[in-house]
Order: structure tokens, then C-alpha cells, then sequence
């Protein structure tokens, strides 16, 4: 683009086609939030933002208004109060006016507000003007006052009558809109009309209404509206929905700013194309600020290079108003296309080998595994077929590859395709001791994922034999608690894996065995006294087996810091501890342990008691 600023080329723009082309020389679309649909908006409306909107009643029931915010609503309009469409025309305020009000100004969401209208004399009108102005009072309000004249659309409402016997026709209902317009402007808001297409053409005069210096919100529930009339605020639909509130729908509105686009226009970006060996002309879409121009009215577009896999540029070429003031280049990848009927030929514990069908115009093929959430290069390979290593023992392993092409030291990658799961063969399980007690012993192991679950066997010295202890119906638990053991005791485990195949268990090979002692009991702790300054005694019960027992002391109850420990010898069952301070409060507690092959065998500890030193 040239380097004139963006205002100063759209003025020029506009300028020239105001100069030599009707109102309707060229349009402009976004997409609604809330609708996802694309709408076209008139080219009066080019140079301004625009702000996506809705307008709310108790009929929409109770709102998130943060939600409602994080869905991007940049204004609300809420209603106030509304006329009854009978023949008494009672007026009522809106049961949700202060929750919708307070919630979307919590969230910072500009609101106007709203009354829906059955007035059939001016005297009405100001009476509801005065009504709204009551319910408001006390609101801070961003928006205009909102005169929402309608039919009710029942042959015996108040105002549908009025009008289809002669009491009222275009010019006294124009009196009556600028009644309630005036009530409010002399009140210091601003007002606003709010009615359908046709009602503004058959049923007011919204020229006069214009004249009057008062905006109008038209209703035209289209995707490209022809109203010729000025307006300010357009609901294209009575069907939006705001991600997040499920079984709602809103009325929808685009509120037109005044204000420039906030960016010069852009070409948004093009994804990779995939290569065919034909020339490739993907379609370019070209924004200014929130509007999409449109292709062959606006610009027009040129390619390069764009047959080969590589690098392949478009230049963006001004038409019509833009002719000499767009002149943007983009460029895009050219790519291998996706790889296909990949499959796995076989497997070892660690290994898989992978086959798949080759790709037109591709120089090699980059593997992937699924490794802690994150995919990892396995490898590149020449052929189609790789051999992946250096995977988990019985594991599932999801893969995926894409084929590439070298240009002047570049890859061009294409998509990786589908991944498949690919499970390596069960391998031995070696078991753990990850705790154990006077009762029983965990044992945990590593996992292999692509089994269906593990049998856990103990030995039964009586028999001579393993026994099976428990089986374990899942691949991804590998812990076991073997329970009701005796103290004291040396208990051997082994474990193995397996998988269902055909409803029958195909079992991996026993890995190493593991024994473990059974601990003594606990000891009760009997007593714990101060005999004499920092002086510490304490007696505990007799544990049959126990080769010695533990005492521990400290400041703190959880003995999480500041603690020490002794060994006594099972020839003793008490002990005096000299501690760092006098008249401080302690906490102790013991635990009996036996000497196996070096080691010491733990029982779990005493309750504990405290004590304050003299």
C-alpha cells in the first residue's frame, strides 16, 4: 500500500464515489458474532465502526452479564417498562430492568433503554416518557431513551385497532413519537425510535422524525437490508446466541459508531495449499478494520510461482474505489498432501515398524510419537516404511507422520495425518516395595499401558509355590496392597502383565521377584516425663523380635523440623533425653525396629505425648 495515511485515502475513496456514483455504488460485509451468518451493510456506513449489540426483557430471563462480555457484546438495551396491548394499556415496569442494568454495567457494557409503546394519543406518549424517566432515575444511561413503537399483532391490541378503524393514521402516530421524543430531550437524554421497516414507511414519518434531530433503530430482520431511511442502529435478527447461554435466543443489533476502522487493510492469512502439480489459486480474503471487501469488485488478484511445491506470493490489486490505493502481496507454502493408509507391520517390546502409501512430489517423511503430551520427532525416513525404537515396554503409543519437501534448505511440511495407536509387546514386570507395615506390604511397578492388567502373585512357602494374590483389570494401575500379612515375616511377590486377545489373556514374561519383611508391632508409648531440668524419660512397651527400638523428640507436634532421634538397644525399654531448653513443651514418640540382612525394619510409630521440661 501506498503511504498515505488510511483516512486520507478513504476520504479521497469516497469522495470520488460520492462524485460519480449513486448511494449504492458498492457494499461492504462482516460476520455476526452471534449469528455467524455474513452481512451486508450500506456503503453510507464504510467509513465508521460498527459495535455488535443486543437488547434485552424479563423474556430472556436471568442473565450472566459476564458472560455475556467474555461473548464480545460491545452495548446493551435494556427494557424498562411496557404498555399493555389492551384496552386499558396498563403501564408496567420490567421485572428484570435492575438485574440486566446492574449486571451489564458490572461488566462495563454501555446500555440504553427501552418502553415498549401502545400509545394511542400524545398524551399517552408523554405519560410514558415520564414512566421510563421514573424507572431510570438514579441509572447512569450510555445509550439513548428508546421509543418502541409497534403493533402488538393482535386484532383487538389497542394500537393494531386504533389504527385499522381510522382513530389514528401516519400523521397523529408521528405526533405521538415525537411527543414522547420531546418529554425525554427535555429531560436531558437523548431519544430514539425504534420500529420495523414497514412501520417506518406506512405508519410514521421518519423524515420528520429526522428533521426532529432524533435517531432511528430499524428493525429488518435480513442479511441486507434496503431501507432508505437514516438510522443509527440496525436488529438484523431475533436469533442470535451468545456462547455459553445455552437455550436463549437474543435480539440482535449492529450499532453503527462513526468512527474510522482502527487498521489499514489487511490480507488475512492464507493457509498452506496442498500441491497437485497444477497451478493453485487459493482464495484471498481481504479486510479493513471489522469489513470484508470483496473480490472482483474491490481488488483483484495475481499469482507467482504457484505450481511447485515451495513458496508460491498473490499480489492484491485495488479496483473500483480502490483503484490505485491497494497494492499488497502475500505469500503462502505449497505443500506435500496428507500421508495416507498408514499402518503398523509389526512390533517388539520397544519397537514398531510403521508402512504407508507414498506421496506425489515428496522428498521424505517426518514421524512423530506422542511422548508426555507433546509430539516428538522419532525420525525422518527416505522410504515408505520407518522402524520407530526406543519406546516403553508394553506401551501404547499414538503416531502420526507428514510427508516434506526440500527447497533451497526449506522444508515444506505437509498436514500430519490421523495418528494411529500402536501398542509395543507386554515385557517382564519387576515389583517394588513402596511401604510396608506389621500387616502388609504395597508394591508398585512400572506401567505398561498396552496391557489390559496385571496378576500379582505371593509366594506360599507351605505349597512350595506361587499363589495368585490378585488380578488388576487395569493396564494403568500398577500398585497393589497385599493385606492381612503377619508381623515379622518375609513375604516374595512376582508380578506379570497381560492383554486380552480374542477374550483369552496373552501374558507377558515375570520379571524379577521381590521380598520384604513384615515390620514388628508398634510399641505402646507408656509414659513421658520431666525428671529434671531439660531432662526428658520416657517408657514404652516390650516388642516380641525387636532387635531395638527409635524415640524422637521435638517442638513441633508434627515433627516436621526441629526433632532428633536415639537408637536404644531391646535390652531397654526406656530412655532419658537431655534437650536444648527448659520450660519448653515437647513432643515424643516411638517405634520398635528389626536388623534384616544389615538393614533396619521399621514398625510404624507410637501415638505420641507431650510434656513441658523443667
Amino acid at each position: 500500500m501506498r503511504k498515505n495515511s488510511v483516512k486520507k485515502l478513504l476520504a479521497l475513496a469516497l469522495a470520488v464515489v460520492i462524485a460519480v456514483s449513486p448511494i449504492t455504488a458498492f457494499a461492504f460485509t462482516s460476520q455476526s458474532r452471534f449469528t455467524t451468518k455474513t452481512y451486508t451493510h450500506q456503503d453510507r456506513f464504510f467509513s465508521t465502526g460498527i459495535q455488535e449489540g443486543i437488547d434485552v426483557s424479563y423474556h430472556n430471563g436471568k442473565l450472566d452479564w459476564s458472560v455475556i462480555k467474555n461473548a464480545g457484546v460491545d452495548f446493551a438495551i435494556i427494557r424498562a417498562a411496557y404498555r399493555g396491548y389492551g384496552e386499558k394499556g396498563t403501564l408496567v415496569k420490567d421485572t428484570e430492568f435492575a438485574n440486566n442494568i446492574l449486571g451489564a454495567q458490572a461488566q462495563g457494557i454501555p446500555v440504553g433503554v427501552y418502553i415498549y409503546s401502545q400509545a394511542i394519543t400524545t398524551a399517552e406518549a408523554v405519560q410514558e416518557a415520564n414512566y421510563i424517566l421514573d424507572i431510570i432515575r438514579g441509572y447512569s444511561i450510555d445509550l439513548p431513551v428508546v421509543f418502541d413503537y409497534e403493533f402488538a399483532g393482535v386484532e383487538d391490541g389497542r394500537l393494531d385497532s386504533a389504527w385499522s378503524s381510522g382513530k389514528l393514521n401516519k400523521s397523529k402516530m408521528t405526533e405521538i413519537t415525537l411527543a414522547f421524543c420531546d418529554t425525554v430531550k427535555n429531560a436531558g437524554y437523548n431519544a430514539m425510535v425504534y420500529a420495523n421497516k414497514t412501520f417506518l414507511n406506512t405508519n410514521i414519518d421518519h423524515v420528520a422524525i429526522e428533521n426532529a434531530g432524533y435517531q432511528v433503530w430499524l428493525a429488518h430482520y435480513t442479511t441486507n437490508t434496503n431501507y432508505t431511511g437514516e438510522y443509527k442502529i440496525w436488529q438484523y435478527t431475533s436469533d442470535g446466541s451468545i456462547p455459553g447461554i445455552a437455550n436463549k435466543r437474543f435480539d440482535c443489533n449492529f450499532m453503527y459508531s462513526g468512527s474510522l476502522p482502527s487498521s489499514a487493510p489487511r490480507i488475512q492469512p492464507i493457509p498452506n495449499q496442498t500441491y497437485t502439480g497444477y497451478e493453485i489459486c487459493p482464495e484471498v480474503s481481504l479486510s479493513y478494520g471489522e469489513y470484508v471487501l470483496t473480490e472482483g469488485v474491490d481488488y483483484t488478484t495475481y499469482y507467482q510461482d504457484n505450481v511447485q511445491i515451495g513458496t508460491a506470493t498473490v499480489n492484491v490489486v485495488g479496483l473500483g474505489m480502490f483503484s490505485g490505493y491497494i497494492d499488497l502481496k502475500a505469500s503462502f507454502n505449497i505443500v506435500p498432501a496428507t500421508v495416507e493408509n498408514m499402518v503398523c507391520s509389526s512390533t517388539t517390546s520397544n519397537s514398531v515398524k510403521l508402512e504407508w502409501d507414498a506421496v506425489y512430489g515428496a522428498m521424505g517423511y517426518i514421524v512423530q510419537v506422542l511422548k508426555n503430551g507433546k509430539w516428538t520427532n522419532a525420525g525422518t525416513f527416505a522410504d515408505t516404511n520407518a522402524t520407530v525404537t526406543g519406546l516403553a515396554v508394553g506401551s501404547l503409543n499414538y503416531i502420526h507422520i507428514a510427508a516434506y519437501t526440500n527447497v533451497n534448505g526449506k522444508n515444506y511440511v505437509g498436514a500430519y495425518n490421523k495418528h494411529i495407536t500402536v501398542s509395543t509387546q507386554l515385557g517382564p514386570v519387576n515389583p517394588k516395595v513402596s511401604k510396608y507395615t506389621n500387616s502388609y506390604i504395597t508394591l508398585t511397578w512400572d506401567k505398561q499401558t498396552a496391557s489390559n492388567g496385571y496378576e500379582v502373585y505371593r509366594y506360599d512357602s507351605g505349597k512350595k509355590k506361587y499363589v495368585l494374590y490378585k488380578t488388576i483389570t487395569s493396564g494403568n494401575t500398577n500398585t497393589c496392597k497385599i493385606t492381612g500379612l503377619t508381623s515379622n515375616k518375609k513375604y516374595t511377590f512376582k508380578v506379570r502383565a497381560y492383554k486380552l486377545v480374542d477374550g483369552k489373556k496373552s501374558y507377558g514374561s515375570y520379571g524379577n521377584s521381590v521380598s520384604q519383611y513384615t515390620s514388628v508391632k508398634k510399641p505402646t508409648l507408656k509414659s513421658a516425663t520431666s525428671p529434671s531440668t531439660k531432662r526428658i524419660k520416657m517408657t514404652w512397651s516390650k516388642v516380641s523380635g525387636a532387635t531395638g527400638y527409635q524415640v524422637m523428640w521435638s517442638t513441633y507436634s508434627d515433627f516436621s523440623q526441629n526433632y532428633l532421634t536415639k537408637s536404644v538397644s531391646s535390652k531397654y525399654l526406656s530412655t532419658t533425653l537431655t534437650t536444648a531448653k527448659s520450660k519448653k513443651t515437647y513432643y515424643v514418640k516411638v517405634r520398635a525396629y528389626r536388623t534384616v540382612s544389615g538393614k533396619k525394619v521399621y514398625s510404624p510409630w507410637s501415638s505420641k505425648k507431650t510434656l513441658k521440661t523443667k
